[in-house]
């Protein structure tokens, strides 16, 4: 992956947990299909200590992904969510920086439904 400059995003306010607002830092981001004919914009948060990306399964959906020819996971930490890992592309327009990664895509309902790049 090239190499960028610092960019700072400011906080956005998001309803959190029990009717909480919560200021994230989000981005951004299109996840398309390796092939790239389907896209689906988002808003990410970033997370720089996160072992790795993790969406709803409702995009994985939007983008025609077919779970069965998925591998099943399970994503564990506090508690854990059923899902499935897959490789998409991830596009992050402010860096103009497109890139294949494997996504794990929850299943149900998470504490906030805030994917994490």
């Amino acid at each position: 992956m090239k190499r960028v400059k610092w960019k700072e995003y400011d906080y956005k306010i998001q309803a959190g947990p029990g009717m909480s607002w919560v200021h994230r830092p989000l981005i951004s981001i299109e996840v398309c299909t390796l092939d790239g004919r389907e896209k689906v914009p988002v808003f990410a948060m970033i997370d720089s200590g996160t072992d790795g990306t993790v969406l709803h399964s409702n995009i994985a959906e939007a983008l025609g992904i077919d779970e069965s020819q998925c591998r099943k996971s399970v994503l564990g930490g506090i508690g854990s969510l059923d899902g499935f890992v897959t490789e998409v592309k991830i596009a992050i327009p402010d860096f103009k920086v497109e890139y294949r990664t494997p996504v794990f895509f929850g299943k149900g309902s998470s504490s906030n439904n805030v994917p994490v790049i």
